[in-house]
């Protein structure tokens, strides 16, 4: 290579790093985000002891490493009996999940349907896999066998076949007239 075609290619090389200097390839929106990592089309498995508890997927995650919590938008998550068939399935607008417990709080137009017919509505709902334990602390309306009752809020046990036990409607209120509930 001849000494001027040395410089030339040098040269070139030097103004095509200057020029493409742009900054980040993701828009202004990303950029001001205090979340650590943002991840688009979430899923992951919430376990406990090793066993597959739930299936969690979300349009997307927002990540923050020094807490381990997630913050979530447009929630799905299919909650598996001990026996790996599907117990029940929950959809919200937005959630949050803590990764160390793997507990998790949906929020916003929550649903969650149970496969033994239950239908349970609120604003929010927490769900923590350790205690096999959900609740919220809100208004609830829970439907069941063309049965609704609507409380000011609710907990209950979920076990291994997923199955709502122990349930408690705080301030029932609603009308079944002939039906069994169950509740």
């Amino acid at each position: 290579m001849t000494r001027s075609a040395g410089w030339m290619l040098a040269a070139l090389l030097f103004a095509a790093c200057s020029a493409g200097d742009q900054g980040p390839v993701a828009g202004e929106e990303y950029a001001r985000l205090k979340a650590d990592n943002v991840v688009i089309g979430l899923e992951q498995f919430v376990t406990k002891d090793g066993i597959r508890q739930a299936l969690l997927r979300a349009d997307t995650g927002y990540v923050y490493e020094e807490s381990s919590r997630v913050e979530l938008a447009k929630v799905h998550l299919v909650l598996f009996r001990a026996s790996g068939e599907q117990a029940a399935e929950l959809t919200s607008e937005t959630g949050e999940l803590n990764q160390r417990s793997q507990a998790m709080v949906a929020r916003g137009r929550v649903v969650l349907v149970t496969v033994d017919g239950r239908r349970i509505e609120t604003d929010e709902l927490h769900y923590d896999p350790n205690l096999s334990r959900i609740w919220s602390d809100v208004r609830t309306v829970h439907t069941r066998n063309g049965a609704q009752l609507v409380g000011d809020s609710f907990e209950a046990r979920l076990d291994a076949d997923g199955h709502l036990r122990d349930l408690v409607l705080r301030e029932p209120r609603g009308r079944a007239d002939g039906v069994e509930i169950g509740f």
